[in-house]
């Protein structure tokens, strides 16, 4: 059971880093470069933010998929169970498994083509067009990330 609490604390921890660092950048990062700076500037820093929090977030991504997918196992929910099985563990390791498949296409797009593009933008209307749908893509993935906290609290605690 000593190699499935350090799996449940990688685990934990990725949520804690992912979650936590999409409402800090949200909540703490850019009020506080919106008044304390000029537009320039606070592109570069969110820039330059975005990218290492997006080498992080990815480690925490593929570190969570891969804690999550053991997890189960030890649950006693197998990659075949998940394929033809049935149950209301297996439905619900199912459910989340789909959300997380879909939060890894939404970040993908956030973070190597939304982005990237709003950064590298030709024009002032094209930059802010494309910050504007990094920046509801970066919502709906924290809402995503937030429903599968909850999926993970029901697939533990019923």
């Amino acid at each position: 059971m000593g190699m499935y609490r350090i799996s449940v604390f990688v685990h934990l921890l990725g949520a804690c880093v992912w979650i936590g660092g999409m409402i800090f950048l949200a909540a703490v990062v850019l009020p506080g470069l919106r008044r304390a700076v000029d537009e320039d500037t606070r592109r570069a820093i969110l820039a330059d933010a975005g990218y290492r929090f997006r080498t992080i977030g990815w480690i925490v991504l593929v570190a969570m998929l891969v804690t999550g997918l053991y997890n189960l196992a030890v649950r006693g929910v197998s990659l075949g169970m998940l394929l033809s099985g049935s149950g209301d563990l297996v439905d619900r390791a199912r459910w989340k498994l789909g959300l997380m498949t879909t939060v890894m296409i939404v970040s993908a797009v956030h973070d190597f083509w939304l982005g990237p593009r709003a950064v590298d933008a030709a024009t002032e209307t094209e930059r802010d067009r494309l910050r504007r749908a990094a920046s509801w893509v970066g919502r709906v993935n924290l809402l995503l990330a937030l429903l599968l906290v909850w999926l993970g609290l029901r697939i533990v605690r019923g």
